[in-house]
């Protein structure tokens, strides 16, 4: 073909189409994608909208092509023309040159820069959805109704409209890249036939869906397609990175690196060896194929394929069991043999012979209740903040009885109750498969773990059902959490499994409407009694140890009084012809010697006061002896001399009574012989002398 303006043209006009048809395809899956609100085809648009620079750098290019052409043109005409105008054109060769220029720039630079931009926004586009979606791969979306298989007809319609838009635009300017000229629109076409693989993709998805009546292989698109996306970019920045050190003829156009390789196998119907051919000889710069190294390898290259293939098919015959693992063999899908342990096996090559191994000598856990995802981890677990990352569930409990004498059995019996209570709770279940009921585990569901989990649900909220939220509160997580691994371990040993643990980690008031805060007034009255009764104990125990030296002592001395009231109270209540009362008699003895015994071991107080009263006691006794001594020698002394005695104790008497009185003598002075008059003053009630002289008063 001519290398003129018009193959230019065509070329401008074939990037126009192609543009205008991936704007179209990127509005019409963006359309579908919120219509269906589904992940993948949200995901596909924004593949769909990274092929619309690459059109965009084409058109320019290839439109600067033809300005260069026709200002080439000119020039020649220009110099055909005369001499003159030669050496005008000479002087002004720069202006008449400037759409060369802007041309090579585009090839050097424009290229390049849209290749590195559309390689790092698909890199990292696709890495967003694949980490935003990565959840979602078979995830089972919900069963397939009458108005959902509408829905899935007609996006699989839609879809086989975008695919073959795509194909065939693709598959039209690919045909162009035969000239020269034109092969740069192959980066456009093969960016369109990724448009093609992902919207049949999707046609297929709905064909299983249709089928299957299930909706769970969307969520598998919904990771696949940012997957394409992420290796599509990775492509397109290495080629990108290898262009950088390939050789190059001077004036020679590049391959341009957003030109994928692995999508031009779909515009290109050539063969694999064909495309490998023209990338290495691309790739180094000259024709590296038509050596006698590459000539000789390519004529043992089938075989070493082959052989490659062989030896690869021969290893899936290989069975390598971890030391953690146990796995069964399966012949033609059926189980054949018993379970192999860890080492090395053989069996039949894949699909004759599969194997699937299974960790049996690990623990698993499943959590079951209302509480299924947790909060990320440095977050404190109160009874006032939300313990799950979505909204919370809540376990049903029995009615609370309202007479607190009544136990959470006696209110489910029929005694007056309020209604049903309201709990989220965590409960933790570990278990393994059991090595020896492997075949069974296999056999029992399709998702053993599932229905394991269903059944933990089903004991666990009748258990909840059948108790109060006081006891669950209280004593409810230690006595559940036994009868819980009781009745789940009965049903799991059907399935091959062994239950190690059952744990109810939390339960806990629901934390809205301040009903948590209301708990927690509750639990602070309790521990102010609590803290009530330890300070009375303790002061308990420091009287104690005062008066008796030590708590454990004066225990004692007390359960000792204490059985001796007891023992004197029942010997009070005995007649004296009770043929029991010697024995009872014998008790009290024993009770009193062993209270004294206790007594006179005691410290601290009680071992003072007993001791001053033991000291008081002999000294009132040797004095009370000492008192008697004397009366019975002054009975002798009046014995022997009345008369004396009587005389000697007035005396004494009265001299004990006036030592400390005030005494008047009035002397008489007469000769009569009278004697002085004394005067005393008995106005002292103390007097002894009163008492004597006037004893009425």
């Amino acid at each position: 073909m001519a290398h003129d303006q018009q193959t230019y043209r065509r070329a401008a006009t074939a990037a126009i189409v192609g543009l205008v048809v991936q704007v179209v395809l990127s509005i019409a899956i963006a359309l579908i994608g919120l219509w269906s609100e589904s992940p993948a085809l949200n995901a596909a648009t924004w593949y769909f909208v990274g092929g619309i620079p690459i059109w965009i750098v084409l058109l320019l290019l290839y439109n600067q092509a033809r300005i260069e052409r026709v200002e080439a043109l000119e020039a020649e005409q220009l110099i055909h023309q005369d001499q003159q105008a030669a050496a005008i054109f000479e002087e002004q060769a720069d202006d008449l040159d400037l759409a060369r220029r802007r041309l090579q720039k585009l090839q050097s630079w424009g290229l390049n820069i849209v290749s590195l931009i559309v390689a790092v926004y698909l890199l990292g586009v696709g890495g967003y959805y694949f980490s935003a979606n990565k959840e979602l791969f078979n995830e089972a979306i919900g069963a397939l109704g009458k108005e959902a298989s509408n829905a899935v007809a007609v996006l699989m319609f839609l879809c086989a409209g975008i695919a073959f838009l795509a194909f065939a635009t693709g598959r039209y300017v690919s045909g162009m890249t035969s000239i020269k000229e034109w092969k740069l629109l192959r980066g456009g076409a093969s960016y369109l036939m990724g448009n093609f693989l992902i919207a049949i993709l999707t046609v297929i998805a709905c064909i299983v869906m249709l089928a299957t009546e299930s909706l769970a292989i969307m969520g598998t698109l919904s990771v696949v397609f940012p997957a394409i996306m992420f290796l599509v970019g990775l492509e397109i920045l290495i080629t990108f990175m290898l262009g950088a050190y390939r050789p190059r003829k001077k004036g020679e156009v590049g391959r341009p690196a957003f030109d994928s390789r692995v999508l031009g196998m779909l515009t290109s119907p050539k063969s694999l060896g064909s495309i490998i051919s023209e990338t290495v000889n691309y790739q180094f710069g000259f024709e590296i194929t038509s050596s006698w190294f590459y000539k000789d390898l390519s004529k043992l290259l089938m075989p070493l394929v082959l052989l490659g293939v062989a030896v690869v098919w021969l290893c899936t015959s290989i069975v390598i069991v971890q030391p953690h693992q146990s796995a069964l063999v399966l012949k033609m899908g059926a189980i054949s043999g018993e379970p192999i342990g860890p080492g090395f096996h053989l069996k039949l090559p894949w699909p004759l012979g599969q194997a699937q191994k299974f960790d049996v000598a690990r623990v698993h856990q499943i959590y079951v209740g209302s509480v299924r995802n947790k909060t990320e981890g440095g977050i404190p677990i109160l009874w006032t903040n939300q313990h799950a990352v979505d909204q919370e569930e809540y376990m049903v409990t029995a009615p609370t009885a309202v007479d607190f004498g009544q136990t959470d059995q006696a209110a489910t019996l029929g005694g007056s109750s309020s209604g049903v209570g309201l709990l989220p709770s965590e409960v933790v279940v570990q278990y393994r498969i059991l090595g020896d009921k492997l075949v069974e585990y296999a056999q029992s569901a399709d998702d053993p773990e599932l229905l394991l989990e269903n059944m933990a649900d089903r004991h666990v909220n009748q258990y909840f059902a059948t108790h109060d939220v006081d006891y669950l509160l209280a004593h409810g997580r230690e006595a559940g959490a036994e009868a819980l691994k009781k009745a789940i371990a009965e049903d799991a040993l059907a399935l091959g499994l062994e239950v190690t643990f059952v744990g109810i980690t939390s339960v806990h008031p629901p934390s809205k409407s301040e009903v948590a805060d209301k708990f927690h007034e509750v639990i602070n009255a309790l521990q102010q009694k609590e803290s009530s009764i330890q300070v009375a104990r303790g002061e308990a125990i420091r009287i104690l140890s005062e008066v008796a030296g030590s708590y454990e002592h004066g225990k004692a001395i007390n359960a000792a009084v204490i059985k001796l009231e007891s023992v004197q109270q029942q010997r009070s209540n005995m007649s004296d012809d009770d043929p029991k009362i010697a024995e009872v008699d014998k008790m009290l003895e024993v009770s009193k010697d062993q209270v004294n015994k206790l007594l006179n071991e005691a410290s601290g107080e009680l071992s003072m006061i007993n001791d001053e009263a033991l000291a008081y006691r002999w000294q009132r006794s040797i004095s009370e002896l000492a008192r008697a001594s004397r009366i019975a020698s002054e009975f002798e002394a009046y014995r022997l001399a009345p008369r004396y005695y009587r005389s000697r104790q007035s005396l004494n008497t009265l001299v004990d009574g006036i030592k400390d009185r005030r005494k008047i003598i009035v002397s008489q002075q007469d000769d009569a012989g009278n004697r002085p008059i004394f005067r005393f003053d008995f106005k002292d009630p103390e007097s002894a002398l009163d008492t004597i002289i006037n004893p009425d008063n």
